[in-house]
């Protein structure tokens, strides 16, 4: 499984400088991201390539950041290729709770983050189904 990293953000100005700078400077380099939000805060969702110390950085700079187990996934780059692993995880009753793309060096393939109500058993079902799971090592190497 792979760790993201959640981060809740002022919604103003500065306020995702602020967190790509620190990590910046601990040399933390953001491999997948994703942010969300309404008109209080930003949701900012990212995979680095260390998570722990990306949130003890994050952390000892007052900045509160949650780590969760997602799933990198490789899906074909056309049309249907998500809709394939989409299907997987209906069969099976996993809700898929949001899904965002993995920032990819060319590839043939595309890469995508999933966050499902149950991650252990979407792996299995999913490794079972010959969908491809990154590993951590290959996560970091995409």
């Amino acid at each position: 499984m792979i760790k993201q990293i959640s981060v809740f953000l002022e919604n103003n100005p500065g306020s995702l400088f602020r967190v790509a700078d620190i990590l910046a400077k601990a040399d933390v380099d953001i491999r997948a991201l994703t942010i969300s939000e309404n008109s209080d805060f930003a949701l900012f969702r990212i995979i680095v390539n260390d998570s722990e110390r990306a949130v003890k950085t994050l952390t000892d700079n007052n900045i509160a950041a949650l780590q969760q187990d997602v799933i990198g996934v490789e899906v074909d780059d056309k049309p249907g290729g998500l809709a394939k692993v989409a299907e997987i995880l209906s069969r099976n009753r996993i809700n898929i709770e949001y899904v965002y793309p993995l920032i990819a060096r060319l590839h043939k393939n595309a890469f995508i983050i999933l966050r499902t109500d149950n991650v252990e058993k979407a792996e299995k079902i999913l490794a079972r189904s010959k969908v491809h799971i990154l590993e951590k090592r290959e996560f970091y190497e995409v």
